[in-house]
């Protein structure tokens, strides 16, 4: 009987549990956000709403926190810890936070319990804040340089570079190698589209000057030449007109001691070569051998800018002596101003021994 009492009680007490304990749900939460992105200049900031979600009466307060914000990034919570069922983010951003797309995650703890929601923060550059433009160049084939060979390449180029920009009058430059082959341009303060173009120019250009022989020259850009010998190959104007000429240089920027800006009757500014004594000597001998109406391209970087015919006073003041045709070389291609002087300060400043390719331009 005694046993029996026993087991009604352990009954009742099994079925009060069931009523009023066992079978209830637990409380939890979860978080949600009012966008799964957001989008920051650096020196700038951008917010998103935290929806939190209580079931079964949990009312405990949760605390937030995130996760993968790159160094540069704070982020805030308000408020935090969460009492009742909403929050705001905020991201902010400092002037130099690292450009590009980051996941974060979004963390609730309360207790033993925790919710994550996933936010994607993209940060873009602002160009009201920057300081400057940064070019970094590579070195053609620097991978296959050894490496006091690399070494000796690279500060020539940046030796050149830091003369050119140094005649081009930017302010506030500074150039230096960065290994592996590269070399970082920064100029401080703000250029105009006109500025970046000239001073990329100023850094790409090999200013490598070659006086080739024309043997066939086009009568427009859509003509299409062939060489006939192993010997030619084929160029182009800066109208897209092609030639062909004689791969051998006549002479090369080693022969050219200066070049100065002048400007005809008309206005039309235009580039006189000066040689050096040697180079004008060469001139001379190369003048002497080719025959009137031979034509002779001027060609930097590949690009023909000039073509002068070989005339017959031009042969009479080569036999007479070097000196009369001393500064007789001249470019003239339909230059601005500007354009002439640039090319000019590239021609002045050296040649560069392998060829660089600007690979990154941004603001900094």
């Amino acid at each position: 009987m005694k046993l029996l009492k026993a087991e009604i009680c352990i009954a009742f007490i099994v079925i009060l549990l069931l009523l009023f304990g066992c079978g209830k749900r637990a409380g939890n939460f979860s978080l949600s956000l009012s966008s799964g992105g957001v989008f920051i200049e650096q020196n700038g900031r951008g917010s998103v709403s935290i929806s939190v979600s209580r079931e079964n009466g949990f009312a405990q307060k949760i605390t937030l926190s995130s996760t993968g914000a790159p160094t540069g990034v704070n982020a805030s919570f308000d408020p935090n810890p969460v009492t009742e069922d909403a929050s705001v983010l905020t991201l902010a951003a400092t002037n130099d936070a690292p450009v590009g797309t980051y996941p974060l995650k979004v963390v609730g703890n309360s207790g033993g319990l925790r919710s994550t929601v996933n936010l994607k923060l993209t940060i873009v550059l602002n160009t009201n804040s920057a300081m400057g433009v940064r070019y970094v160049l590579e070195v053609s084939g620097a991978a296959q340089m050894d490496q006091n060979y690399l070494n000796e390449v690279i500060n020539q180029i940046v030796s050149i570079m830091k003369r050119r920009v140094n005649e081009y009058d930017v302010k506030n430059v500074e150039v230096k190698s960065i290994g592996s082959g590269r070399i970082a341009v920064k100029v401080f303060g703000k250029l105009n589209d006109i500025e970046e173009l000239q001073i990329r120019r100023l850094l790409e250009s090999t200013g490598r000057i070659e006086f080739l022989k024309i043997v066939k020259a086009g009568n427009g850009p859509n003509v299409n030449l062939i060489p006939t010998s192993p010997t030619q190959e084929v160029l182009k104007d800066r109208d897209g007109i092609p030639y062909v000429v004689k791969a051998k240089p006549l002479l090369t920027s080693g022969s050219i001691a200066n070049a100065a800006v002048e400007q005809a009757a008309d206005g039309t500014p235009y580039i006189r070569l000066a040689f050096t004594k040697d180079g004008a000597v060469l001139f001379s001998e190369v003048v002497s051998a080719l025959s009137e109406n031979d034509s002779v391209a001027i060609v930097m970087d590949n690009v023909i800018y000039s073509v002068r015919r070989i005339t017959t006073s031009l042969k009479a003041a080569a036999k007479e002596s070097w000196k009369n045709v001393q500064s007789c070389a001249l470019i003239s291609d339909g230059f601005t101003m500007d354009k002439a002087k640039l090319l000019a300060l590239i021609i002045r400043n050296g040649v560069f021994p392998v060829p660089v390719m600007v690979t990154t331009e941004a603001p900094f």
